[in-house]
């Protein structure tokens, strides 16, 4: 049984939809989420048993997940992100209090920043003090990079055996089909950047506009940015100011963004804090240049240090950023971006799963 809040977009979504319907080849699955509305709902193959809560946050479901559990009586109990992850560690306990023992695995995608007070909004100090608590209490905890692990470790205090690091599900034959037959306008004027991720201050997408401003001056190119977020007016305001916006395009979250990588000549992240970029990795597999800050999380696990990829620092000025851009966009192809983008499939992410969940049953 899986269980997480929605199925709107994003990477755990993403990866929850793709480990049922691959576990679900062999298993019965259950997905329980809260919302019956979601952009991966038409992903779920019909062998999935899909069970929504009428609920509208994770904390509520508590009563109704419990009784899923003892009904049903999984092998497993499967949750991601964290405030899901707290209810099932509420649950779990619930069940024990009851004489039911319940196999909990929960799974964290972000960076674990330490709370405190000023720099974390007070209710995401609220979450990580009560997962410092609780995390404890789950048979495995299930990380999507080592970064990622390596501040559950030391933020939340969990022992490290407790601590596993299994990249989530990115590509799989479906898609690499799916890529190879798209069109690719090789007929147009100018160079296309992209950059995809949610529109937050962790992704820093004011470094990467400013750094475009620069190098529209002097070159034909345009900047698409997919991806919804707090700060998409900020954004599309500071765009309006630096005169640029018939250049650069907003296109919300998009569900495919594969055609778009297809016809794009050069992915950029400028994010501050990453988990696993996903959204990197899809644009690896359409074989696209990447340039990317030192963040962890990035540099080391999927650009390898700079094998597969540009890294600049974090704190690079729009200036650096800009000739980096123009001398990728000018440059030979260098890097093989595809052939470590096929490391992170759906395969590898279902043996290591199938292993955890033998070795806890």
């Amino acid at each position: 049984m899986l269980f997480i809040p929605s199925l709107k977009g994003g990477g755990a979504e993403r990866m929850f939809v793709s480990l049922s319907n691959a576990l679900s080849q062999e298993n019965e699955v259950y997905l329980v989420t809260l919302d019956p509305l979601g952009a991966y709902f038409d992903n779920i193959c019909k062998e999935v048993n899909v069970v929504i809560i009428n609920k509208n946050r994770a904390i509520f479901s508590i009563k109704k997940l419990s009784m899923l559990v003892l009904r049903h009586k999984p092998d497993i109990l499967l949750t991601g992100l964290m405030h899901a992850n707290i209810v099932g560690i509420i649950v779990k306990l619930i069940l024990f209090c009851l004489g039911h023992k319940t196999r909990l695995i929960i799974s964290e995608r972000n960076f674990v920043r330490p709370p405190i007070f000023g720099k974390l909004p007070l209710k995401s100090v609220v979450v990580v003090v009560v997962s410092k608590l609780l995390y404890k209490y789950a048979d495995s905890i299930v990380c999507v990079s080592d970064v990622v692990r390596q501040s559950v470790i030391s933020v939340l205090n969990v022992p490290e055996s407790l601590v596993t690091t299994i990249y989530n599900p990115v590509v799989d034959e479906r898609l690499k089909l799916h890529i190879s037959l798209l069109d690719r306008d090789k007929s147009r004027p100018e160079k296309v950047i992209v950059a995809a991720g949610r529109l937050v201050p962790n992704k820093n997408h004011y470094l990467l506009i400013k750094a475009f401003y620069i190098l529209s001056k002097d070159y034909d190119a345009r900047l698409v940015i997919l991806g919804e977020g707090e700060l998409r007016q900020e954004l599309e305001d500071l765009v309006v100011s630096l005169g640029i916006s018939n250049l650069v395009q907003f296109f919300g979250f998009v569900k495919d963004p594969f055609s778009v990588f297809a016809n794009s000549d050069l992915f950029v992240s400028t994010s501050i804090i990453e988990g696993l970029p996903g959204a990197m990795i899809q644009a690896m597999l359409c074989d696209l240049p990447i340039i990317s800050t030192s963040c962890k999380g990035v540099a080391e696990e999927v650009l390898c240090n700079g094998k597969y990829g540009i890294i600049i620092p974090d704190n690079s000025s729009p200036d650096l950023l800009s000739s980096v851009m123009i001398k990728s966009l000018t440059s030979a192809h260098q890097f093989q971006e595809k052939k470590r983008a096929t490391e992170f499939d759906t395969n590898n992410a279902l043996r290591s799963y199938t292993n955890l969940f033998n070795s806890l049953i």
